[in-house]
């Protein structure tokens, strides 16, 4: 199943997408570089016999962004992410508490002639009358998806905080993202898009925070730090470590921190926020 729905339903809808283009089914393999059976088998929903390189190929001729949403019978992938995404935002909470000034609110929601959306964070400096948009990521999945997101929210930023009574001069924004290799490793191989839209590092956003002059559209990596610090921990994975055999567990741990190997909470911390 592809984007939590019934495969049958998929295959439908991506059928409607391909008549509302006036397509035949050969001109859209043609252009996928697959075969005509390829496409015939994903609109009566026969995914499972579709490699996902086919069946994202066929989707990107009809405009159709398609993606893989891990479940599981207990529920526990979701509550994982949701987790991870709620311990990024406490620790950049508790960071942004060290610059003077600001007023933060959580999860600001926005109705704009049916332009809909929540914000994850919403800063607001009343001396500049500055705000500031920052959208939380703890994995990078639709970089354009995103990147258009995060420029929608930002210009409905005025119409979500004017309950509040804050009339601000300028919007910035930023785009967090929980320390990982693998979110550094999509943000490299993306460079050119997000230098072009979020140009801004963290150094920059950092002197931006202390007096928030001129323009911000920032991109920076959250890592891990002891909680209570200005960058608090945030949930990561960790690699899951046997004992020797015939070895106790609690002589492995001492093992572990006799040769300097982390063990749970004795870890190693890592930088806060890194460049």
């Amino acid at each position: 199943m592809l984007a939590g729905v019934d495969d049958q339903v998929f295959g439908a809808a991506l059928r409607a997408a391909r008549v509302k283009r006036r397509m035949t089914q050969r001109e859209v393999a043609t252009l996928a570089g697959v075969s005509a059976s390829s496409v015939s088998r994903l609109e009566r929903g026969l995914v499972e016999t579709l490699a996902v390189r086919t069946i994202r190929a066929i989707g990107k001729v009809w405009e159709v962004s398609i993606e893989l949403l891990p479940r599981s019978r207990a529920g526990s992938l979701e509550r994982v992410a949701n987790s991870a995404h709620a311990s990024l935002t406490e620790a950049v909470l508790r960071w942004l508490g060290s610059f003077a000034g600001w007023s933060v609110r959580p999860e600001v929601g926005f109705s704009n002639y049916g332009d809909r959306g929540v914000i994850d964070l919403i800063c607001w400096h009343a001396g500049r009358r500055a705000l500031l948009v920052i959208e939380l990521k703890t994995e990078l999945v639709d970089i354009n998806g995103l990147l258009g997101m995060l420029d929608r929210y930002a210009r409905n930023a005025v119409v979500a905080v004017a309950p509040l009574g804050w009339r601000p001069l300028k919007v910035a924004r930023l785009l967090v993202i929980g320390e990982s290799d693998h979110g550094r490793a999509r943000v490299r191989a993306h460079a050119s898009l997000f230098n072009a839209a979020l140009p801004d590092r963290v150094r920059a956003v950092r002197a931006w925070l202390r007096d928030p002059v001129g323009d911000l559209a920032g991109l920076m990596f959250f890592a891990n730090s002891h909680p209570g610090t200005a960058n608090a921990r945030v949930a990561t994975v960790r690699r899951v470590r046997r004992p020797r055999a015939g070895l106790p567990e609690h002589d492995e741990r001492a093992r572990r921190a006799s040769d300097g190997s982390p063990s749970g909470s004795e870890a190693a911390p890592r930088p806060g926020v890194r460049r």
